[in-house]
């Protein structure tokens, strides 16, 4: 153990005014650690420069998908804090982005300004034959929590959802943006493709993302 470190982790988790902060170093790897410690902690927090390529969505995928946890991830070089003035969240009405939103409760409680970015205007089932549930109503969950939200509604294809996305978030100078990780599919390789893979990797600001 690096004493040093220990020590200005633990200085660092004061200043912060954390009462309670413990140290642990493991050494076996990421996605190992986080399968063992995901059911004792509720959010994993991730910095981008930690793993080189394609092994960030890696670790992200065991976290969310084994742990089951919500992961924030923190843009390369950032030494921001993480309780902003504002957040924007990544909207489209699906179960993973409901459960985000839950996750995120915290940080949007305490935000003076929250920002839904809306990218799809109905709840589509994936059983084209199956009746469609009724679509869940977020301004009205948020009030319910003590949040008062502004939405904005944006008509725009999957494909060029993750780029609009970023673009929107950066107009509301958002501190913290808040998503969830879509797909059809469980299989690994999907969970984190297409736009959320491209906000994980091009994000300028800290992203809270839940499967």
């Amino acid at each position: 153990m690096d004493h040093a470190e220990h020590a200005a982790f633990a200085s660092h988790a004061h200043d912060l005014g954390v009462h309670d902060a413990r140290w642990t170093v493991a050494r076996r790897n990421i996605p190992l650690t986080l399968r063992t410690l995901g059911a004792w902690h509720d959010l994993v927090v991730v910095e981008h420069d930690i793993v080189a390529g394609d092994q960030l969505f890696d670790i992200l995928g065991e976290a969310m998908l084994t742990s089951r946890m919500p992961c924030l991830l923190l843009p390369p070089g950032w030494n921001g804090g993480l309780v902003p003035d504002r957040v924007a969240i990544g909207w489209n009405g699906s179960i993973e982005a409901a459960r985000a939103v839950h996750c995120a409760l915290p940080f949007l409680q305490e935000a003076a300004e929250v920002r839904i970015i809306d990218g799809q205007s109905t709840y589509a089932s994936d059983d084209d034959t199956a009746p469609v549930a009724p679509r869940p109503n977020l301004l009205d969950y948020l009030r319910r929590h003590g949040v008062d939200a502004k939405s904005r509604h944006l008509d725009i294809s999957p494909q060029e959802a993750g780029p609009v996305l970023l673009e929107e978030v950066r107009h509301t100078h958002a501190g913290l943006l808040v998503m969830g990780a879509y797909s059809h599919s469980c299989l690994r390789e999907r969970v984190l493709g297409g736009a959320t893979r491209h906000v994980l990797k091009h994000a300028h600001i800290p992203v809270l993302i839940h499967h």
